[in-house]
This record gives C-alpha cells, structure tokens and sequence, in this order.
C-alpha cells in the first residue's frame, strides 16, 4: 500500500520528473506500473485497489503525462460529473464562437477569409490588415497591432472569451478539487 501511495504521490505531483535519484520511477513507468501492473501490487484491502481503479477509471494518462490538469481527467467519466458539465459548456462556448460569432464578423467586414488568430495566450482576436481597419465597427475593442495587421474583437466575442475564462478557471478548480 505504501508503495502504491507513493506511486501515486509522485504520478499526480509529478516530483520525479528530471530528478537524477528517482530517473528509474518517471510518470510514464509509474502510469503503466498502476494500470498494468497492478496485480503486481500485494495489497490485502481488495477495496482499496477497487477505488484506486474506479480513480484511474476516470483520468487520463497523456493529460498526467503531459503535465496539463485540465487535461488530465476523462469527462466523460462518471467520477466526475462537475468536470463533465463544465467541460459541455467549455464546448458550448467555444462551438458559439466558431459558429456564430465569427460568421457575423465575416458578413459585416465582408471578408469570408477571416479567421480567429491567438496571440501571446490572447484567443479568438480578428486581424485585419490596416487598409480595412477603418471598415470596423467603432464598438470593437482594438487588443494590439502590428505595422500591417490589426487585431480586433467584437462585444459579443469578447463577452463569450470572458464566459469561457471564468469556466475554464472554474474547471481548473474542480480538476485540482478532483
């Protein structure tokens, strides 16, 4: 058990990552040692390793590998029915923003090539070159420019990037709560 637990600790904190004394016991040995080799684990509570696979059940091994919380959790899994709602409504969002918003920005500009551009972790921003920027509508916000481009968004892309900022910090809560 005391094995277990700190294959465990070390799977989810990531402490063996780049560290020379435990180069043998790196996340990816320790993912496959729990999931695979469990029945190499001589533990007498039967129960315990039931909950140790209901818990693996419901995460997800490239997630943990790669280091990304977010990530780490399977939402569809019944484990985590929080996860799974905020993860649908993530969705819900960001499917508005490439459905919606970005179509009516399209229309009014009418540019069919423009496309959502990300920027130093800055989403859904609409570049246009300096020539058209005269074209957009005084309401939307100006973020940042360059000498040939100009990057915009709507009030209603900014309102859906604000919803999707409180949900994925709620999701990320929820994960470190899982």
């Amino acid at each position: 058990l005391c094995t277990l637990r700190g294959a465990l600790e070390a799977l989810v904190d990531g402490i063996c990552l780049g560290s020379p004394e435990n180069s043998a016991a790196t996340p990816p040995k320790l993912l496959s040692d729990l999931v695979g080799g469990s029945e190499q684990v001589h533990a007498r509570d039967e129960a315990l390793l039931q909950t140790v696979h209901g818990w693996l059940a419901g995460v997800n091994g490239d997630g943990l590998l790669q280091g990304d919380l977010c990530a780490s959790f399977d939402p569809s899994a019944e484990a985590h029915p929080e996860l799974h709602r905020l993860r649908g409504e993530i969705s819900r969002v960001e499917k508005r923003l490439v459905e919606e918003e970005l179509p009516a920005a399209r229309r009014l500009l009418k540019k069919p090539s423009l496309a959502f551009k990300t920027v130093n972790r800055d989403e859904y921003l609409i570049e246009v070159p300096v020539a058209l920027a005269r074209a957009v509508p005084p309401q939307w916000e100006r973020v940042c420019a360059t000498k040939a481009q100009v990057r915009f968004r709507p009030p209603g892309v900014s309102a859906a990037v604000a919803e999707l900022s409180v949900l994925r910090e709620t999701y990320e809560i929820e994960a470190h709560a899982a």
